[in-house]
């Protein structure tokens, strides 16, 4: 089997698997010597990353019918425009062994010639399709046009143009400093060259150095956590005091605990819901690490939680609701790859009932405050509003959305509300 067969079948595990991405690329290609890892690495990074652009490209070279065969021809048409390594010989000995597996029973030769006829240059979009402003979009910045199409309606192009350009863009790290042993201004102090200011919050840090974390002074002694500074806004937005007692739901990594556990100065209770076990895992190691005593942490779904944390018993709720996460593509790209326009509305419908149960744990003047990484309106402001209609006794405070190139973080919404 061929390296291009190889990255094709890993593709398709992540287009119907839905296999992350990340994961992939830290710990899950192996078997092959350095050099062969490095290409099937390089392959999928640029494949995945320019998946809209490359099917835009081929539909202009070759129709193809079958889905199976047009991703093996976006997975090729990626090894011929970005992968060095990969030549236009191996491209044409790798079609003569394997197209004629596929349901669409192409030439080899023939492929190879439309393939060559780029002359190595990617395709420009024709001036007629350039004045479709989401068309535009879509093949600029690989992402799929109904969402582009989407973006642009529900925000406008300027807005839409922006979210979608900064969500391809690297930014700096973000991290959050542990306020249970120093503060900002003293790692700015010490460490002038290393960190910046960020900008959401007053406790946020930017890392300009190049050294891995590890190797850092300021990490292993626990002076900060990583954390994007979407999510300490949401933690913020709490204005958590000592001896609250919080529900933080659908945790991941353990860095959101951690920073309501340094808020309540660690003398609060903080029950802590994640999905899984190598969430529950993680967020364990971390609380270990920081030696955090306020948290406690289970594995448990939305309709499990009664098992675990009494109704109306919480001063505070952060639900970070299940979403379309477009405000993530810039970490995990493969989202684009996954999501589909219908997702959207069988993902409404899980928020709609699980916001429905969390509502049910705060307390009378608690707060509940709503947290999605997306930029669908139907998931943001259209579901709350709905939720304050029928349930009058939870007023909005506040709600914002916030995109990936307003501030460097990943785009969320939130919506802050008090129970009366």
């Amino acid at each position: 089997m061929s390296i291009l067969k190889d990255v094709y079948n890993y593709i398709e595990e992540i287009k119907t698997k839905k296999r992350s991405f990340q994961r992939l690329m830290n710990k899950g290609i192996t078997g092959y010597d350095e050099k062969v890892t490095r290409i099937i690495k390089d392959s999928l990074k640029s494949i995945v990353n320019r998946y809209y652009f490359l099917e835009w490209e081929l539909s202009k070279l070759i129709r193809v019918n079958d889905e199976h065969t047009k991703d093996y021809l976006i997975c090729a048409l990626g090894q011929y425009h970005f992968v060095n390594e990969i030549s236009n010989e191996m491209l044409l000995s790798f079609f003569k062994e394997e197209l004629n597996s596929f349901d669409d029973k192409l030439s080899p030769d023939f492929v190879y010639n439309k393939f060559i006829s780029l002359n190595g240059k990617t395709l420009t979009i024709s001036e007629f399709e350039n004045k479709i402003i989401h068309k535009r979009l879509a093949v600029t910045y690989s992402y799929p046009e109904w969402v582009c199409k989407m973006l642009c309606k529900h925000y406008g192009y300027k807005k839409a143009y922006r979210a979608i350009a900064s969500s391809k863009r690297n930014i700096n790290l973000s991290l959050n400093v542990n306020t249970l042993l120093t503060t900002r201004d003293e790692i700015l102090k010490k460490y002038p060259s290393t960190y910046e200011k960020g900008t959401l919050t007053d406790t946020s840090l930017k890392y300009k150095g190049k050294q891995k974390l590890i190797d850092l002074n300021a990490f292993t002694s626990n002076f900060f956590f990583v954390e994007d500074e979407s999510k300490q806004l949401l933690v913020r937005n709490l204005n958590l005091e000592m001896n609250d007692t919080c529900l933080l739901i659908n945790e991941e990594k353990g860095s959101t605990a951690i920073d309501m556990a340094t808020k309540t100065k660690d003398r609060g209770l903080i029950h802590v819901a994640c999905n899984n076990v190598i969430d529950y895992n993680a967020i364990k190691t971390m609380t270990e690490r920081f030696k955090i005593h306020s948290l406690d942490i289970f594995e448990s779904n939305v309709d499990q939680l009664i098992t675990h944390v009494g109704y109306g018993s919480c001063d505070k709720v952060l639900f970070i609701a299940p979403s379309s996460e477009l405000g993530l593509v810039r970490k995990r790209p493969d989202i684009l790859l996954t999501l589909k326009k219908e997702d959207i509305d069988s993902i409404l419908k899980t928020q709609k009932e699980q916001l429905e149960e969390v509502s049910k744990f705060v307390k009378d003047d608690g707060l509940l405050e709503y947290a999605v990484f997306t930029y669908s309106r139907k998931e943001t402001t259209q579901i709350i509003k709905e939720f304050t209609l029928n349930h009058p006794e939870f007023e909005l405070i506040c709600d914002r959305q916030i995109f990936a190139n307003d501030v460097p973080s990943d785009g969320v919404y939130f919506a802050l509300l008090r129970k009366n």
